[in-house]
């Protein structure tokens, strides 16, 4: 193979695995809550997210759980951000 065939296939096989590395990310977000005015990052790797009751339960990746009392705001799939807000007094988190 020649060099200039060598740098194709590097260029080829980059962006593939570009590919493949951000359709592994897409379904990864971050959730947040407003606080006192302030951005908190609440659980990272969220793939699922569901409404029980007046509950969100968010699941990461792994299978970590965490059940908060909020609303949500936003979901920005771009992003991969879930905004949550009101978050309520009587959650322990």
């Amino acid at each position: 193979m020649t060099v200039s065939c060598l740098l194709l296939l590097s260029l080829i096989l980059t962006s593939v695995w570009g590919l493949v590395y951000e359709r592994s990310e897409m379904c990864l977000s971050k959730a947040y809550a407003d606080r006192n005015g302030k951005r908190e990052l609440l659980m990272e790797e969220v793939t699922c997210l569901q409404v029980k009751g007046k509950k969100l339960l968010l699941t990461t990746l792994f299978g970590e759980q965490r059940e908060v009392g909020a609303d949500i705001r936003e979901i920005n799939f771009m992003t991969h951000s879930i905004f949550l807000e009101n978050l309520r007094e009587d959650d322990p988190s």
